[in-house]
């Protein structure tokens, strides 16, 4: 069916984004961290201008981002603009450690109590 799942506007992409990415894989970037850096580089450049590094840093001084994301944003800009040799003071972030959300022994108990009677068998099995 034409016109299911289409865009109303086409979209379009900052040309810098693609050939970035494919600096990132010559470089030996993982898949994951250039298919990162490209979805942070397309959200940004829909928001201002990513050439311009006086309008990333207004951009990110104006929007409330967490602190870990402001941290990701500037580190991959500051990507781009290395490889586009594009002179600029990276702006003052900082990454926050946070340990990871542990079940507690009740939780855990929840969750075996509400599996189902195959469930329990085929774990005893093991």
């Amino acid at each position: 069916m034409e016109g299911v799942g289409e865009h109303p506007l086409p979209r379009t992409t900052n040309p810098l984004i693609p050939q970035h990415a494919l600096w990132m894989q010559q470089h030996g970037y993982r898949p994951s961290t250039i298919k990162g850096t490209v979805k942070t580089l397309k959200t940004l450049s829909r928001r201002c201008n990513i050439a311009n590094p006086t309008d990333v840093k207004t951009h990110l001084a104006i929007h409330p981002y967490t602190e870990n994301r402001k941290f990701k944003i500037i580190n991959d800009i500051n990507r781009l603009y290395k490889h586009l040799a594009i002179p600029w003071e990276r702006p003052r972030s900082r990454r926050i450690e946070t340990l990871p959300c542990l079940p507690t022994e009740d939780e855990i108990n929840q969750l075996i109590g509400g599996l189902g009677p195959i469930c329990l068998i085929s774990r005893r099995e093991d």
